[in-house]
Formats: C-alpha cells, sequence, structure tokens
C-alpha cells in the first residue's frame, strides 16, 4: 500500500511540474542592475550586486535638470576597454577611464534620468595605473569593482568606482 502511495504522490507532482521550468544560477550569472528613479533612491536600496549606502543632493532645479550624488557599495566583475589618459587629456587629466562592454553595462547602475553612455573612472589611479598600459593607452580587461559612485549634475560629471582586482 505505501508503495502505491509513493507512486501516486510522485506522478500527482510530475504532473504538477508539467510545463514548469527549473532554474539554478550560478555566481558567474548577470544580476542587471535596472535604471533607477534617483528621486525615488533610498539608503539600502539594491540595484543589481550593489546596495545604496549614501543619496545626496537629489535635486530638481527649475528647468527641471537634475543633480543627484549616490554612493553603493557591493562587488561586481565586468569586461570592457579601458583608456589610460594623459596629463593633457581635456576635463579629466590623467586618469583611467572604463567602459563595460554590452553585456557588463548591465550590472552598472544607472539613474532612469541619465541619458549618457555607461563609463566610469578608476577612483584609486594612484594605487592601480601600473595595472594598465602606459599613459594613452587602451585595451581590454576584465576587473572587479567596488564602491560606484553616481555623479550626475547638468555639468561636466562622472561616475567613479574603486578598482578591487584585474583579472588575468
Amino acid at each position: 500500500m505505501r508503495k502505491w502511495v509513493g507512486l501516486l504522490l510522485l506522478t500527482l507532482l510530475s504532473l504538477s511540474m508539467v510545463g514548469c521550468s527549473v532554474h539554478i544560477s550560478s555566481a558567474s550569472e548577470l544580476t542587471p542592475a535596472k535604471p533607477f528613479d534617483a528621486t525615488k533612491a533610498k539608503v539600502g536600496d539594491r540595484i543589481g550586486e550593489m546596495k545604496i549606502t549614501h543619496v545626496q543632493d537629489i535635486v530638481e532645479d527649475d528647468q527641471g535638470l537634475l543633480t543627484a550624488y549616490i554612493d553603493l557599495k557591493g562587488k561586481t566583475t565586468i569586461s570592457g576597454t579601458y583608456t589610460h589618459h594623459t596629463e593633457d587629456s581635456e576635463l579629466i587629466g590623467q586618469a583611467i577611464s572604463f567602459e563595460p562592454d554590452a553585456l557588463s553595462a548591465k550590472k552598472i547602475p544607472q539613474l532612469l534620468q541619465a541619458n549618457r553612455a555607461v563609463w566610469f573612472l578608476i577612483s584609486n589611479y594612484e594605487e592601480t595605473k601600473a595595472l594598465f598600459g602606459p599613459p594613452g593607452s587602451t585595451g581590454k580587461m576584465t576587473i572587479t569593482i567596488d564602491n560606484y559612485k553616481i555623479n550626475f549634475a547638468p555639468i561636466a560629471t562622472w561616475d567613479s568606482a574603486k578598482l578591487i582586482k584585474v583579472h588575468q
């Protein structure tokens, strides 16, 4: 009798799963960071693999122009292209910018209000510049970042992130 009850339960369970799919995620899978509204951002909100740790100066002026400074914490590994800018680079000077590839860009927090390319500066430039090619060079690379900072204003601003690791 127990055998028949066990078979019946197994059959019912199997039938209930028809048309269902089971998905087991892996650590390397993409966790997308959907664009979010800066005016609704709060400390503790999760944006993809990162969590908002500080929100400052979310202001819209008379003309509807937004200023927003938002700090996020959470390591993420991305691939893309770096540019090691020279001292005479307009606006940013000697720095390293990173533009994620299309898949990795989906992991970078973006504001709904932002209509700009996804890129950022490496905030710990002095400590990490030797890990990149010489000033004036560009190259492809996979990196892990943390401490992402969104700097959004109606003037020339850019986001930044701390480089944690360069992957070989």
